[in-house]
């Protein structure tokens, strides 16, 4: 996969956890988005399944069906969720300068 591919796929991992509307301490986000409703009701399915996040089709279109794209999105998606966003973005951007 391509470094643009993984840091696309580690974007929306973020996005769909941000789209939870919570911050990690657990303070409300202001989300304005069109699609606040629905993106936050795939957030929120997302923590038990991430691909469910790539469902949204009329902005992912068929990117569920790439395998290594999901490979990746779900090593990011977990990474944030365990490390943190600062953590992983420091750690990504760390591997994206090698």
């Amino acid at each position: 996969m391509t470094v643009f591919a993984a840091g696309a796929a580690f974007v929306i991992a973020a996005w769909a956890i941000y789209n939870l509307g919570k911050d990690e301490q657990g303070n409300e986000l202001t989300i304005t988005d069109a699609m606040k409703s629905i993106l936050n009701e795939k957030a929120q399915a997302a923590k038990k399944n991430p691909v469910v996040f790539l469902e949204l089709t009329s902005i992912f279109a068929s990117l569920k069906e790439s395998d290594v794209f999901v490979e990746t999105y779900l090593a990011a998606y977990n990474k944030i969720k365990t490390d943190g966003i600062e953590k992983s973005v420091l750690e990504i951007n760390s591997i994206n300068k090698n």
